[in-house]
């Protein structure tokens, strides 16, 4: 069953877009999870940041980044970008290319011999995370042809996906301006409420209804404007 009215406010969030439910309904173990864990299960993520926090060091190899709700708009503004920016296999051929001359520059870069340490850290997580690029490019150009059509359009016609998140346990400051959060682990169904455009919820009621999963489902347009920030009222906006 779909819950169709949100009890209380989420106190975090995380914005994505319809890539991202390939691998969120599943029948063992559903949810929303970190990019190290979905590689793991031998999963493509086809969404997600998928740079600095890939590195052997980042954050989503074992956590989920969110903002706290009153945050949203940082959140809103990440769905935009990740909507306009939809992935194909020539999207990926070219940033395949640009992690390979990323990689050449940090290494000529790393034969400095009076860099000082923190910058060959800083230099040597870029380079950690160009290489992992690279491979989760590769494994995403693998297996794109054994895609289901329905897994293809979303990924190649994405739309808006919100999710809020209930949750009160471990969480991380993960610092930055942007005062992000990390949520350790897989973020379970239970914890949920994704928001969708309006047309589209009843297609992702019946997504999660082919894999027998109870799921909160809410418009995007059922968000009141009254309790968001004007940021957050703008940066909806854009989607709608």
């Amino acid at each position: 069953m779909v819950i169709e009215d949100l009890k209380c406010t989420p106190t975090y969030c995380h914005g994505s877009s319809s890539a991202s439910l390939i691998s969120f309904f599943e029948w063992n173990n559903p949810g929303l999870k970190p990019t190290g864990t979905l590689l793991q299960e031998d999963k493509v993520p086809y969404g997600g940041e998928l740079f600095w926090g890939i590195g052997k060091q980042g954050i989503n190899q074992h956590s989920v980044s969110v903002y706290d709700w009153p945050r949203l708009e940082h959140a809103l503004d990440y769905v935009y970008q990740t909507v306009r920016n939809a992935w194909n296999p020539e999207s990926s051929s070219q940033k395949i290319n640009r992690s390979i001359k990323l990689i050449q520059k940090c290494d000529l870069e790393l034969t400095d011999p009076t860099l000082e340490d923190y910058l060959k850290q800083h230099i040597s997580a870029k380079k950690s995370s160009a290489e992992n690029s690279i491979k989760i490019e590769e494994l995403r150009l693998q297996r794109w042809p054994s895609l289901d059509q329905w897994q293809k359009d979303l990924v190649l016609n994405p739309y808006a996906v919100l999710f809020g998140i209930n949750y009160d346990g471990q969480v991380n400051y993960s610092g930055g301006e942007l005062c992000e959060f990390t949520i350790p682990g897989t973020v379970g169904l239970e914890c949920l409420t994704l928001f969708v455009p309006i047309s589209k919820v009843n297609s992702v009621q019946e997504l999660a209804a082919d894999f027998g999963k109870s799921v909160r489902i809410l418009s995007l347009e059922s968000l009141n404007s009254e309790d968001l920030s004007q940021n957050a009222q703008s940066a909806l906006s854009y989607l709608l």
